[in-house]
């Protein structure tokens, strides 16, 4: 792919209870909503640099780097899902300030529900782009993704695992490799994207916290999507409405698991994309821009509601978290 890529936004910090959060914002007209993106598992907020150009066109655009990625360093045990929602929902009250469109992808979609389900008055849509959902033995993922897993459970296995691939090739092979794994076609992703998450990996890997964090991280995905019955109650408890995207040629989390979600919430919107993979907004911004768009025009409270002149703003505590 050609297309010209988007100017680098600059980088912004705000202090949340003791840890430095780097994030960016895409400045968009005012009567348009406030979007919200939230990264996965070893991602950055380089993860949404192909698709905020899209939604910078209709509305406010925030991104942030979630505890022990990207730019954000922390103590490792920071770095839950749990630890990493209660963040999150400090820096929609103190940065943002009014209700918002939360777009979360993979671990960053169970964060996004879960700040959705236990702070309601802080969102007014919520957008799951291929979010963790618990495995299904008739859905299984990649077995390869089964396999990593099953290594990142066991502390010394994970970093043994880890340092192994590091020390397999250079920063690009490694990054390559992970794009590999979350898109269907490779070809797709336009090189400035694929060199702006080179330069991501390579700040991250200057944090001698980041392997452990990306552990504890992964350990916390797998104990939450492990308690079946208690995340399928805490996205029905969701009050705001739902657009769930996911590709379906997804290596991480099979499109059936999506396909069964979906039908386990029938008020949820359900936009399933032909050969895209974990991340389509890499291979594919336009078509999830499209979707994420026309489903806000069929609810136009929500872009009403999170507008920067129209939204009621949000307290700056939180005692629901």
């Amino acid at each position: 792919m050609t297309e010209t890529p988007p100017d680098v936004l600059p980088p912004q910090w705000v202090d949340i209870d003791g840890t430095r959060v780097h994030f960016v914002h895409a400045d968009g007209p005012a009567t348009g909503p406030t979007f919200v993106l939230v990264h996965g598992l070893g991602g950055s907020l380089a993860n949404w640099d192909s698709l905020t150009p899209y939604l910078q066109r209709h509305g406010q655009v925030y991104a942030l780097d979630l505890a022990g990625f990207g730019r954000t360093r922390t103590e490792p045990g920071h770095a839950t899902v749990r630890r990493n929602q209660q963040l999150l929902d400090a820096f929609l009250r103190r940065v943002v300030g009014r209700q918002v469109v939360l777009v979360g992808n993979s671990m960053g979609g169970l964060i996004v529900a879960a700040q959705a389900a236990r702070s309601p008055g802080t969102v007014t849509g919520v957008v799951l782009v291929d979010p963790a959902l618990p495995v299904s033995p008739a859905a299984p993922p990649h077995p390869l993704v089964t396999v990593a897993f099953g290594l990142y459970a066991v502390p010394p296995l994970g970093r043994r695992f880890l340092s192994g691939r590091a020390a397999r090739g250079t920063l690009e092979q490694q990054v390559k490799e992970v794009f590999t794994l979350v898109t269907y076609d490779l070809s797709r992703v336009p090189r400035w994207l694929f060199d702006r998450h080179v330069e991501a990996a390579r700040l991250s890997a200057e944090d001698p916290h980041s392997t452990e964090a990306f552990l504890v991280a992964a350990r916390s995905i797998l104990l939450a999507l492990g308690r079946r019955t208690a995340y399928n109650r805490e996205l029905g408890r969701i009050l705001a409405p739902v657009l769930l995207i996911h590709g379906d040629r997804d290596r991480l989390v099979n499109v059936g698991t999506a396909r069964s979600a979906a039908a386990r919430f029938p008020a949820w919107t359900y936009a399933e994309g032909k050969d895209l993979g974990h991340c389509p907004m890499f291979e594919d911004p336009a078509w999830v821009a499209d979707h994420l768009l026309a489903w806000l025009g069929s609810h136009p409270r929500i872009a009403r509601k999170a507008s920067a002149q129209g939204s009621d703003p949000v307290p700056p505590s939180s005692t629901s978290s």
